[in-house]
Parts: C-alpha cells; structure tokens; sequence
C-alpha cells in the first residue's frame, strides 16, 4: 500500500496555511492526491474512511477537499495553500491518496492528521 506522511503546516497567517506532506506510491500507480482540511477534527478523520475523494462530501468550514495531482506513479512531495480560513481558529489536515489495491478497489490510503491555529 501507499506511504503517506502528513507534514507539519507552514507559512501560517491569519487566514492562511501551507499544508504539507509526500506520498510514495511504493508498487501502485494512478494515486490521485488531495489534502481533506477543516474545524472539525472527526469530519476530518471520519472522511478518510471513504473508497475515493468523489465519496467526500465538503461541509463548509468543518471539511475542505482539494486535488493536487491526478496521476501520482511514484512518489512526490507537496504543498498546498489554503486560503480563506477563519481568524484565531484550530484547523485539522491530513494528506491522502485514493488508489486501485492488489483487488481492483478502490481505496484511500490518509496520513496522520495534523493542526494548526491560525494566527489572531
């Protein structure tokens, strides 16, 4: 399976981060990549549990999905900014990477989820 790694985020401002992390594909291929973000740290986790970033649901300022690489064969390191977030506010991430396992599933491989406070 995948190696994901969820880093620390970067870069934080009032109503912005850096989020970070890598993901080795180890021997699967066509991994699509994408950050979940959000307030709500089991929004977060519990969306991890989904088959593929289509079954993610959004819900406003507790759970935000973005692409960030459609085709992942290896591996690769990322960052994403995310913007637009709320002023003084504690924020949960984490990096995962929907793939095809050894059964044709699909499935989601997720890093641990991280936080951070945007700044006041």
């Amino acid at each position: 399976e995948p190696t994901v790694s969820t880093r620390s985020a970067q870069n934080i401002a009032d109503d912005s981060a850096d989020l970070r992390g890598a993901v080795d594909m180890n021997d699967f291929a066509n991994g699509r990549v994408f950050f979940l973000y959000g307030e709500d740290e089991d929004a977060v986790d519990d969306a991890a549990d989904e088959d593929t970033y289509s079954d993610i649901d959004e819900d406003g300022d507790d759970l935000q999905k973005v692409l960030i690489d459609g085709d992942l064969d290896n591996s690769d390191d990322y960052t994403e900014e995310v913007t637009s977030l709320d002023t003084d506010t504690r924020h949960y991430f984490t990096l995962c990477v929907e793939y095809e396992d050894e059964d044709d599933d699909d499935v989601l491989a997720c890093g641990t989820v991280r936080e951070f406070r945007t700044d006041n």
